[in-house]
């Protein structure tokens, strides 16, 4: 297996040390780096590395607070700290930190190698343990009477003074000045036979150390998350920290598929039903959310897809609700069984309201009804014959169309605005060596995290894929358009660190730009 590695460190020479022996060693992969803690962190959180290298001293946040932060967020990532300072006062820090090694500079390439097999080896024994199926009985048994209690809650069932004593009998500490409730939907399709009796576990032993977020499974496919707090950035910061935690986990150690959904805030134990509610009526209004997806009920505006098939709607209803595998039953009701066509008036009657609607809510969620349905404009002459299948296959053929559309716009959540301006502020600011996650978060007005989960699902690359991706484009066109050194193309595309810059290059293409260049000359010479 490979491991993902992430560098934190703000002296150049030791980051291309470390760079060169990861290279060297085929068991790890450098998946990032930084020059100081306040960068490395939103870029780690996205990146989700197995091992994070990190120096002790450097700007902004230093190694502790960067390996405190991503402990909280990732706790299975393994830290390794490297510092310039023998001084015991670092080491006990980095100890209650949950740091897993402390090595001193100057670094040997042994003793590094040797510090990362001996996380990595931790790393295999721990994902063995997290998915075991024998787990502690008496902590199950615990666990599943905390689940009924936590059910009531969600519920309405208890007032507020049992919802506080029941707590205490479970060493549970509720009160907090506001709640955000979410909803986690299973999905076991292709997860490993040993799945269902295999959740609860590895939801226990990822949240045990967490005083902010409360939670419990409902049934055996859904888990629902209680996060603590105060205020709505950080609400939301921790229970999108707390799903994308979930959903990759039980991905990768269960085979486990996940959509979630999010309440909104409350401010009051008895109001947590409430939350809850919305959490889980918003994945019923979107019943076709790609794997993984994580949305929140404030994204939906009032333009939204789901919305504007009104319950007073029954055709924008059925349309809203159907799959692929309701297909033929749907036009069954709108044509008549085969056997049994009826009038063919009603029939009619019927696949005009088909298309009537299924055009208007396209159109009102801002697309081009034509170019979804590009055989409507044929409609009335195919509505003018009497051929019953042509008119079942015509049915058929809109139903489909329509499903394909409404998929694509219930992942996309009507983010093409946010995206496109998060987007275009990439493209004009992504020569600033400063620009990350964090700066273009806060210039759409979104938290990292829900800007991290936005961007992912509506692009489908991560924020830190798209941002390299376009400085290597406008790095590969400079080398072939311009006499500028590689060095000041590194440095006009936002990278400090000239190596740092040619190992993307090379990473993304295949080929060094020095190799691009020579390869560019040769075929001028040839013309």
């Amino acid at each position: 297996m490979i491991y993902q590695v992430f560098v934190a460190e703000d002296e150049t020479r030791v980051r291309e040390g470390i760079r060169n022996h990861l290279d060297q060693s085929g068991r790890y992969q450098l998946c990032g780096e930084a020059a100081d803690g306040e960068i490395a962190l939103p870029a780690i959180l996205e990146l989700k590395p197995d091992i994070l290298i990190t120096d002790i001293k450097m700007p902004f946040m230093d190694g502790l607070a960067l390996a405190g932060a991503v402990k909280r967020a990732s706790p299975r990532t393994k830290m390794v700290i490297i510092s310039g300072h023998d001084e015991f006062a670092y080491a006990r820090q980095a100890i209650s930190i949950g740091v897993d090694e402390y090595l001193l500079k100057p670094i040997r390439a042994t003793t590094l190698l040797e510090a990362l097999d001996k996380v990595a080896d931790q790393l295999e024994e721990e994902r063995r343990v997290l998915a075991a199926q024998d787990p502690d009985q008496e902590r199950q048994k615990e666990l599943i009477l905390r689940d009924a209690f936590l059910d009531e809650v969600l519920v309405g069932a208890l007032s507020v003074a049992q919802v506080l004593e029941r707590a205490e009998q479970f060493g549970l500490n509720f009160p907090a000045r506001q709640y955000l409730v979410a909803e986690m939907e299973l999905n076991y399709q292709q997860a490993k036979p040993e799945a269902a009796l295999s959740v609860r576990n590895v939801v226990d032993r990822l949240l045990q150390d967490r005083e902010d977020v409360l939670w419990c499974l409902r049934g055996g496919d859904r888990i629902v998350v209680v996060a603590k707090g105060e205020g709505k950035e950080k609400l939301e910061q921790t229970v999108y920290e707390v799903l994308m935690l979930l959903r990759d986990e039980l991905s990768r150690l269960l085979g486990i598929g996940s959509v979630s959904g999010i309440g909104t805030i409350v401010d009051r134990i008895g109001e947590i039903p409430a939350s809850y509610l919305e959490a889980y009526q918003l994945l019923r209004r979107l019943p076709a959310l790609p794997r993984g997806a994580i949305v929140n009920v404030d994204d939906l505006d009032d333009s939204s897809l789901v919305q504007l098939a009104g319950a007073d709607e029954p055709m924008g209803r059925k349309l809203l609700h159907v799959t692929e595998q309701d297909v033929d039953s749907l036009v069954d009701q709108i044509c008549g069984s085969k056997n049994d066509v009826g009038s063919l008036l009603y029939v009619y009657y019927r696949i005009t309201d088909l298309v009537v609607t299924a055009s208007r809510i396209v159109n009102e969620a801002g697309k081009d009804a034509a170019k979804v349905f590009p055989g409507l404009s044929g409609a009335s002459a195919i509505l003018r014959k009497s051929d019953v299948e042509e008119l079942r296959a015509f049915a058929k053929d809109i139903i489909l169309r329509f499903i394909a559309f409404r998929d694509k716009a219930a992942g996309g959540l009507h983010y093409g605005q946010v995206i496109a301006q998060a987007k275009n502020y990439i493209y004009e600011n992504y020569h600033d060596s400063g620009i990350s996650l964090n700066t273009v978060a806060a210039y759409i007005g979104f938290s990292p995290n829900h800007f991290s989960t936005v961007f992912s699902q509506h692009t489908g690359e991560t924020f830190i894929g798209f941002l390299t991706r376009v400085r290597m484009e406008q790095a590969h066109k400079m080398l072939l358009t311009t006499d500028l050194s590689t060095s000041e193309i590194a440095f006009r595309t936002g990278y400090n660190d000239t190596n740092y810059f040619r190992y993307l290059f090379k990473k993304h293409y295949g080929y060094s730009p020095r190799e691009l260049r020579n390869l560019h000359q040769s075929e001028k010479n040839l013309r």
